[in-house]
């Protein structure tokens, strides 16, 4: 389990990673407000929720980084185009994603992991990959 001092540093991660304060709340079962306070460091969390906001942090920070994700696609050479068209959204959501200026809200984020991962494992049998509009 974390220690009580770095509670602050952690949720502050799990926002980064485009988790919102209230979405963290659901998870521990309070409001978003507490969190927020704890995020701060204004608060520390009492330890009655130490073990639920641990499993809340680890469930956060087990998600991989969607940026992380956009920019392996990208290197894989998937355009921007391909990417929005396999998400559903326009080339700009996808471009400010992929820069960490905009993270996809909470429904689609989901969505967004696995096309990213299902783009990554494109490949014939020849480890080459599959032109896009081959792709399903």
């Amino acid at each position: 389990m974390p220690r009580t001092e770095g509670w602050a540093e952690l949720l502050t991660t799990c926002n980064q990673r485009g988790f919102s304060d209230e979405e963290i709340g659901e998870l521990v079962a309070i409001s978003r407000c507490q969190i927020q306070a704890w995020r701060t460091g204004r608060y520390q969390p009492p330890e009655h929720h130490h073990a639920r906001l641990a499993t809340a942090i680890r469930s956060c920070l087990g998600q991989p980084m969607i940026v992380d994700l956009l920019g392996e696609c990208r290197r894989e050479g998937f355009t921007v185009r391909e990417i929005a068209e396999h998400i559903g959204v326009s080339c700009p959501t996808v471009s400010l994603w992929s820069r960490g200026l905009m993270l996809p809200h909470r429904r689609r984020r989901r969505l967004v992991i696995e096309v990213c991962r299902r783009l990554l494992r494109v490949r014939d049998t020849y480890g080459k990959r599959i032109p896009y509009d081959r792709i399903e």
